[in-house]
């Protein structure tokens, strides 16, 4: 196997577990959403039965139809966002497939090249990475700077891929000098450099 066809093997299961970590991610906001919606359901049924009662409270028939406007507006708001989800959900399950299908391309022999065709597939009407961009030559880089919850910023400026006690590391090393002063600090021993400058850095840039 050419040093070529390992690179581009590499980059594509760079991108398959991108894409698998993307899919986890956005699987828990989906959730979160259902269960969004579910508590609006409850406070709209518990606002439809409460209509009557505002309305004689208040008197007359116009808040009564002022409070019934509202609910029709929440709930046309909650469709909405149903239907909103629904489309995400499928959208999200067409990438997963199209990795899957790529994996497949690729185990069965057909090379890198063709298993890339179904990654970039995936990207249409969303595009590529702008070469200009940061981190767009830095796979790891580029995902750790651009998914939908980054963590935070790793000591030496670089997008994290790491977290730990709150922070961000983009690498082993760093990881472990945080740790490392984090536990001199807990000692006692402060004044431990956190970052000298010459750690290796596994996302494949210069932490200089």
């Amino acid at each position: 196997m050419s040093a070529n066809t390992e690179t581009e093997l590499a980059a594509v299961k760079i991108s398959l577990a991108s894409a698998e970590q993307q899919l986890a991610e956005r699987d828990k906001r989906v959730a979160q959403l259902h269960a969004q919606v579910g508590n609006w359901h409850k406070a709209c049924r518990g606002l439809q039965d409460l209509v009557n009662d505002i309305g004689l409270l208040l008197g007359g028939d116009l808040p009564r139809q002022q409070v019934t406007q509202v609910a029709r507006e929440r709930m046309e708001r909650i469709a909405a966002l149903e239907r909103r989800i629904h489309s995400d959900a499928k959208i999200m399950h067409d990438v997963l497939v199209g990795n899957q299908a790529a994996w497949i391309e690729w185990r069965r022999g057909a090379g890198a090249e063709a298993a890339m065709t179904w990654v970039q597939n995936s990207l249409m009407g969303v595009g590529v990475p702008d070469e200009a961009a940061p981190w767009a030559s830095e796979p790891q880089a580029w995902y750790s700077a651009n998914k939908a919850d980054p963590f935070p910023t790793c000591f030496c400026g670089r997008p994290s891929n790491t977290l730990w006690m709150g922070r961000g590391f983009c690498s082993d090393a760093h990881y472990e000098q945080g740790r490392a002063k984090a536990d001199a600090d807990a000692a006692g021993k402060t004044g431990l450099p956190l970052f000298d400058g010459t750690s290796p850095d596994t996302e494949g840039g210069s932490c200089d």
